[in-house]
């Protein structure tokens, strides 16, 4: 869909009102298009349609994600951005980051497959370091099981990470139609709300039984110098009941873990696709590791400040492949004007963010995977050129983190392992149809521990 309306924003301009169904829907195709929106109409356009994911996923459009711009809103937004996301940043979260990225690297190290396939690899390791974050090591470990869950007559097995892949699929690959077509309820077409309210109720035990766990710590491991985030939202629970319930606290835990899992993976996969298909990139981005860790340690988080090649690669594979290519949509609460157009209330927003990150009047040779175009920029902002994460009041909060996981982990592999293709044919790039923007092909490596650094490997 992303390149079907970059196309005919080519034709007919940046600006465009659309109509599906009986809704209007505002595309915006270009970064002076978007400045234009996001400087005058910031707060106009920081409300969310209702669309069924709001309804179902977005308890009645009360979370994080789907609440609409007002009191509510800024005190979700605030917990997650003063309370909730800085614990990435304490000592012991860096060090759970590192332990995390050790453990995968043990785990390629004493499993003897050189072919590796990379996706599942990404999705253990990005929730591993959530869980550890918002639970610690101990409760990890059984919530990553699979749970028997009751639904009516149904019975199914389910861990929290196949809620969260499932719930992000839904919502990015199933379209509303009856949202936008609303005679269709009339049809009695509803199939898609059932599907919705039954893998959400799977989600509300499974994250009731886990807050009740952190209540009651009827678990081994946690002592007050390890606090995580739920224990830490239970306290302030006690001071705010009002402000901090556990539907409040469900809710949020939630849509970070869903909306940060399947995201920040497939931009690692994305990663590694685009460097086994430039194998120069890659062995650049080793050797500069190679300069500033050398072989007789391991990567640390610190050290990413000190390599700008290698988050030159992670911003060039977000510009070529943002995950969410349109973002979240919004909705205008009142009439506007947007580059100089009317554009009235209720109208939905489309932020065209791959058309951005692909338009040849901002960046040369677009389509092309070349790092080296940020070396220049890297330690800069990027405006409205790079929005891999949104803009503005509805921002993506978790941006810090999302790419410090990736920057890190990206860099670990690369610094461990040596990479290649599995066959002498060039990685597909084929995409996923949907809203998000997924590899079509799951992606499999060849994966060599570098002699350099096996002895490290081997005392892991």
């Amino acid at each position: 869909m992303h390149r079907t309306l970059f196309d005919i924003a080519n034709r007919h301009g940046p600006i465009l009102l659309l109509r599906l169904g009986c809704r209007r829907l505002l595309l915006i195709s270009s970064a002076s298009a978007a400045e234009d929106l996001f400087t005058k109409n910031d707060a106009v356009f920081a409300y969310r349609p209702k669309l069924l994911p709001a309804k179902v996923f977005g308890c009645n459009s009360t979370n994080l994600a789907w609440a609409p711009h007002g009191g509510l809103w800024r005190h979700l937004r605030r917990v997650s951005c003063l309370e909730i996301l800085p614990f990435h940043r304490l000592p012991d979260q860096r060090d759970s980051l590192a332990d995390e990225v050790k453990q995968l690297l043990r785990q390629l190290y004493c499993n003897n497959k050189v072919e590796v396939k990379l996706k599942p690899m990404f999705l253990d390791l990005v929730f591993n370091v959530m869980m550890r974050m918002f639970v610690g090591k101990s409760v990890l470990d059984s919530f990553r099981q699979k749970k028997k869950i009751e639904d009516g007559e149904e019975k199914e097995s389910i861990s929290l990470l196949e809620y969260a892949t499932r719930s992000f699929k839904i919502t990015t690959g199933d379209t509303d139609l009856v949202y936008f077509m609303p005679i269709l309820k009339l049809l009695g077409l509803t199939g898609l709300e059932q599907k919705c309210r039954q893998l959400q109720r799977k989600g509300d035990t499974l994250m009731d039984d886990l807050i009740n766990e952190v209540r009651n710590k009827s678990y081994d491991g946690l002592c007050e110098k390890e606090e995580k985030v739920i224990q830490f939202l239970l306290e302030r629970q006690k001071e705010d009941p009002k402000h901090y319930t556990d539907e409040i606290i469900r809710g949020l835990v939630l849509v970070l873990v869903s909306a940060g899992t399947d995201t920040t993976a497939a931009i690692l996969e994305w990663a590694f696709a685009l460097l086994l298909n430039h194998p120069e990139a890659l062995q650049k981005a080793q050797n500069e590791i190679d300069c500033y860790v050398g072989n007789d340690r391991f990567l640390e988080p610190s050290d990413i400040d000190h390599l700008p090649y290698l988050r030159c690669i992670v911003k060039e594979t977000m510009r070529l492949y943002p995950t969410a290519p349109f973002l979240v949509p919004h909705e205008s609460s009142k009439d506007c004007k947007v580059g100089g157009y009317w554009v009235p209330k209720g109208t939905i927003l489309m932020l065209n963010v791959w058309a951005i990150h692909n338009d040849p009047n901002t960046w040369k040779e677009p389509t092309k995977f070349n790092p080296e175009r940020f070396e220049d920029v890297v330690n800069e902002r990027d405006g409205f050129n790079l929005m891999p994460f949104g803009y503005g009041r509805r921002s993506c909060p978790g941006k810090h983190m999302a790419t410090r996981v990736i920057t890190f982990a990206l860099g670990s592999l690369i610094h461990c392992f040596n990479w290649e293709r599995v066959c002498n044919e060039m990685v597909d790039l084929t995409e996923q149809t949907g809203l998000a923007l997924f590899k079509d092909k799951p992606l499999t490596g060849v994966c060599h521990p570098r002699s350099m650094m096996d002895n490290l490997l081997s005392q892991i």
